[in-house]
């Protein structure tokens, strides 16, 4: 394919990723509802930017912006290989974000500090963002098993 329809094939697979992480195996009747997609990620984004902020100066960012890297080029080799053995883009389940999980909390702890007084406010919203997603999960799978 062309550059525009490989991006588009990335960009696709990325967003199938990252919903995936909250969409217990992708399944459509296991589908949490559009809204939760969107907010979850919303709602700890906003924690995120109101609660943390960079460490001065970031301990391993070297050794972390290399795992970056490394992760990013499994990601697209992945993708492309999804791509290439199975004729489609977005194949890439989001169960493979929780094996970067200690490399992603370790990151947050050496590059990331938490505002002064704001730590109630991380943690609440983290909360609030855990809470929605199993509550919505209870609700699909009543649905489902009834």
């Amino acid at each position: 394919g062309s550059f525009p329809e490989i991006l588009a094939g990335l960009v696709h697979s990325a967003a199938t990723f990252f919903k995936t992480a909250v969409w217990l195996g992708g399944w459509t009747f296991f589908r949490p509802p559009a809204w939760l997609l969107i907010a979850i990620p919303l709602v700890g984004l906003l924690a995120l930017v109101r609660c943390v902020r960079l460490r001065e100066p970031g301990p391993n960012l070297a050794a972390h912006l290399g795992g970056c890297i490394l992760a990013a080029a499994g990601f697209v080799a992945f993708a492309l290989g999804q791509r290439q053995i199975f004729g489609v883009w977005g194949g890439v389940g989001g169960w493979y974000l929780w094996g970067w999980a200690p490399w992603l909390a370790l990151f947050a702890s050496d590059v990331l500090e938490v505002r002064p007084g704001r730590g109630r406010e991380l943690v609440a919203g983290a909360v609030i963002a855990a809470l929605a997603l199993h509550l919505s999960w209870f609700e699909v799978a009543y649905r489902v098993y009834g």
